[in-house]
């Protein structure tokens, strides 16, 4: 079945601090996670080998977005940082061969390189596909520019984010961060219309 909403992660939590209100929102959603999360080390235990650090986070993300009322959702495992973009554009247009109506990605400009990478694979796809580009910060880039668009959580909701994000025990260093914060989005494709 093919979603209304495609949510792209570069690593197994950016889905959730990029869009865990949205979906909540939005239960027909599919994410999609490009890498497998292994050099996102676990500073409560550093001897934690890499391999059962990607079993881990995947585990976590389902968990994670289970809470969210997620069941969808595709780990594609690539390695950070060296990932090929054409073979995970390949992969994502195997696993999509009709497209979704909208799509959620990170912003380009975030200083993470796969952060960013993820971004440009996504305007790549919402052109090719026709569909709404809808972009995410993770690193805290929004200062730069007024969002499109921002998500106020209910309490429910912002409760049910901030349990989902603490469910990454390996990266609660990282999520707790983001606990209580809205979403905020720019739209990327089309083009917004020039503002005054």
């Amino acid at each position: 079945m093919t979603p209304q909403t495609l949510v792209l992660a570069a690593h197994p939590d950016d889905e959730v601090i990029g869009c865990g209100i949205l979906l909540q929102r939005d239960s027909d959603a599919v994410v999609v996670v490009v890498t497998d999360g292994g050099l996102g080390a676990d500073p409560a235990r550093p001897e934690l080998p890499q391999a059962d650090l990607v079993v881990e986070r995947e585990a976590e993300s389902r968990a994670a977005l289970a809470r969210l009322g997620i069941p969808r959702v595709h780990f594609l495992g690539e390695p950070e940082w060296v990932f090929s973009p054409l073979a995970v554009l390949s992969r994502l247009r195997a696993l999509f061969p009709l497209p979704p109506r909208r799509l959620y990605a990170h912003a380009i400009e975030d200083e993470h390189p796969d952060h960013a990478k993820v971004g440009a694979l996504a305007l790549i796809l919402a052109q090719e596909w026709g569909v709404e580009l809808w972009q995410y910060p993770v690193a805290p880039l929004y200062p730069l520019r007024p969002p499109d668009r921002v998500l106020q959580a209910g309490a429910e909701e912002q409760a049910r984010k901030d349990a989902a994000l603490l469910d990454y025990r390996t990266q609660r260093h990282v999520t707790r961060h983001f606990r209580g914060e809205p979403e905020r989005y720019w739209r990327a494709w089309p083009l917004p219309e020039e503002r005054p």
